[in-house]
């Protein structure tokens, strides 16, 4: 990464950081960018994830333990997508949002 004096700007930040841009083929009018809020994930209250053993992860849900992995259907929840590790904690991606470890 190269360092560049204060208040010169990069052609790369100049680039990304745009006001207007016209869609590449298109005969539209260019739109303006428009900051988007950030969103957290959804997370599914009252389940979480208990361990992860191999494919497998158990789910603590409000009232049972479930063992799944990827592509069982859990009422409440629906499918189950992913099971990763994300930094210090386990997450399972549904259909319904997230689970992850408390």
């Amino acid at each position: 990464m190269r360092a560049e004096p204060q208040g010169s700007i990069s052609q790369s930040t100049r680039e990304r950081t745009s006001p207007v841009r016209a869609l590449p083929g298109s005969s539209d009018p260019p739109r303006r960018l428009v900051p988007f809020p950030e969103s957290k994930p959804t997370t599914i209250a009252g389940w979480s994830v208990r361990e992860v053993h191999g494919d497998n992860a158990v789910l603590a849900g409000p009232d049972r333990v479930w063992t799944v992995r990827t592509g069982d259907t859990v009422p409440g929840v629906g499918r189950i997508d992913t099971i990763v590790r994300w930094g210090n904690r386990w997450i399972v991606a549904t259909t319904a949002g997230l689970i992850s470890t408390e």
